[in-house]
């Protein structure tokens, strides 16, 4: 019974790793990146323009300070 359980759970492993590969293989965009890096791409864009938009409050603000 025991052997039983360890070779199921070898086969288990062996599915789950080639089922994670197979996803990443599909998920990749056409120029090549993966769905992951352009999600961190478009993250940091966001978060670009966030910063841009603070500082040109603030520079509004030490204007209308003057």
């Amino acid at each position: 019974m025991t052997a039983y359980n360890i070779d199921n759970l070898g086969i288990k492993a062996i599915l789950k790793t080639t089922g994670k590969a197979t996803a990443k293989v599909m998920v990749k965009s056409p120029d090549g990146k993966s769905g992951a890096a352009e999600r961190e791409e478009e993250q940091t864009q966001e978060n670009q323009v966030k910063t841009e938009e603070k500082e040109a409050q603030k520079k509004e603000e030490e204007e209308k300070k003057k």
